[in-house]
């Protein structure tokens, strides 16, 4: 299906949003507040003028609202990375930055490179993402405290860190035990945990992680779900050059869970351990190792999660 002529590019802020539909001399920007009754309209409008696809970018949160809106109306949402958009913005030559401008950007991206669609969270889904990333800002603020704790040269200070770590403490032991509720309510959600901590190296906090963050685990290809969490070696060559390969982008939150994962690995599962003994034999510096042992960990887990089998050493 074609969605040229029938995208809307959507700039999201936290009292309001802008709405461009159509481009050049034909376009038409509006600006609506974010109460649900305003979002019910601005999606009943976009049906009636026959939007099919509207492209937003990702806002911490705010943008959850606005996908429901167009979700029940029928609308298609692409939700592109900021960083794509402003590198979009650039190459049109586009440097000035404006809620209507952005929201004018984003409909031109829809429409010259028809993006692909967005899965929108169901409710459950939702909490669980909520629930991981809050048990996250608590390990970040237990990590930071204990490094307080350690250079606290008063005892008054040091009291009232050593408490707060422990409150810390006790919420993250009930975030897991909601999560883990959460994951043994369904029997495919159990089942996909189960089958991800059958893997040496993968314990209940990676395996969490990855049924967060990587829903398209088992649904694409080695190399497409490398490029996705940005474990995948991108090339650097021009012309007779040949640069050094190096890894960016992708989701960096579950990168750095799967790498604390692959150290587990690379010491405790049969299978990774003689991969990277491999690489550091041939003279591979140990994080390229630890990366590419990474990747591998994803390519059996994609094969686990396709077939529904547990892991199986070599």
């Amino acid at each position: 299906m074609t969605l040229t002529d029938k995208v809307a590019g959507i700039d999201i802020a936290k009292d309001k949003i802008d709405i461009c539909v159509g481009t050049g001399t034909h376009k038409s920007i509006w600006s609506v507040a974010t109460d649900q009754m305003d979002l019910c309209k601005m999606a009943a409008k976009l049906v009636k003028d026959g939007i099919e696809l509207a492209v937003i970018e990702p806002t911490g949160g705010y943008e959850r609202p606005v996908e429901l809106a167009l979700h029940e109306a029928g609308i298609l949402v692409a939700k592109i990375n900021a960083r794509h958009i402003r590198a979009f913005a650039r190459s049109l030559g586009k440097l000035a930055k404006t809620d209507k401008i952005d929201a004018e950007i984003l409909t031109l991206f829809g429409e010259r490179n028809q993006p692909k669609t967005t899965r929108i969270d169901d409710e459950k889904q939702h909490v669980f993402k909520s629930l991981s990333e809050r048990r996250r800002q608590f390990v970040k603020m237990q990590t930071a405290e204990k490094a307080r704790l350690e250079k606290s040269p008063v005892a008054a200070v040091s009291k009232t860190l050593e408490a707060h770590i422990s409150y810390l403490e006790a919420q993250i032991k009930e975030l897991d035990a909601q999560l883990n509720s959460l994951i043994r309510e369904t029997s495919e959600t159990r089942e996909r945990f189960d089958l991800l901590t059958s893997m040496p190296g993968i314990g209940p906090v990676s395996a969490t992680a990855i049924l967060c963050d990587l829903p398209e685990l088992g649904q694409v290809s080695s190399a497409e779900i490398a490029a996705l969490v940005g474990v995948a070696p991108l090339n650097c060559d021009s012309g007779h050059m040949r640069g050094r390969r190096a890894c960016w982008g992708g989701r960096a939150r579950l990168r750095q869970v799967l790498y604390m994962a692959a150290q587990t690995g690379r010491l405790h599962n049969p299978c990774l351990k003689a991969f990277f003994d491999r690489l550091i034999e041939k003279g591979k510096p140990h994080k390229v190792a630890l990366i590419a042992t990474m990747r591998k960990m994803l390519v059996i887990l994609n094969a686990m999660m396709r077939k529904k089998e547990t892991f199986k050493p070599a």
